[in-house]
């Protein structure tokens, strides 16, 4: 009977099923950008990471290797991505439907192992007003603080989001664009 016991307590353990509420906060040495091109060139839109000040709630249910998470919300306001200079910052702020949508909304759903240093991370993203989840794999390292480093490629029409066309349509812009990030986290 002792041994019978003692066998599902490992397997309890084995099988942890625990909840958590912590903070993190995103560390200035952070970048996300992102990256698209048209017929003519290619752009680059950088994040000013100082302007996330607060730190981001996180609540996450820990089960058989999955973590779950729920009201985990990066929210980044569109103005202050920099793509280099005034008139392609309106541009991408058209693209984006900033003045009816100003803001990007990235709402962490689930982690789960891939192997040792990368995790498929499981992510709604909003932007204007149209949510799509994305499964991106995500590389890790943990020192001082943790850095997350990914890539995802998405499809400006899967938002419906339309390009300005500029010069009477002879310079277009390309319906894929990347999002690079490298997040340097510490809890708070």
């Amino acid at each position: 009977m002792l041994l019978l016991f003692t066998t599902l307590l490992l397997l309890a353990f084995n099988t942890s099923d625990t909840a958590k509420n912590s903070t993190i906060l995103i560390t200035t040495e952070s970048s996300l950008i992102i990256k698209g091109s048209s017929n003519i060139n290619s752009f680059s839109c950088l994040y000013s990471i100082d302007k996330i000040k607060n730190p981001i709630p996180i609540n996450y249910h820990h089960n058989n290797g999955i973590i779950t998470f729920s009201k985990t919300l990066l929210t980044l306001n569109n103005i202050h991505f920099d793509c280099g200079g005034k008139g392609i910052n309106n541009d991408f702020n058209k693209i984006l439907k900033s003045d009816e949508y100003p803001h990007i909304s990235l709402n962490l759903k689930e982690i789960s192992p891939l192997n040792t240093t990368t995790v498929e991370a499981t992510i709604a993203i909003d932007i204007a007003g149209i949510t799509k989840t994305h499964k991106i794999p995500v590389k890790f390292q943990q020192n001082k603080n943790i850095a997350v480093v990914g890539n995802l490629t998405i499809s400006m029409s899967d938002y419906n989001l339309n390009a300005p066309k500029k010069i009477f349509g002879l310079i277009t812009v390309d319906d894929t664009i990347d999002i690079s990030f490298e997040l340097f986290l510490k809890e708070d």
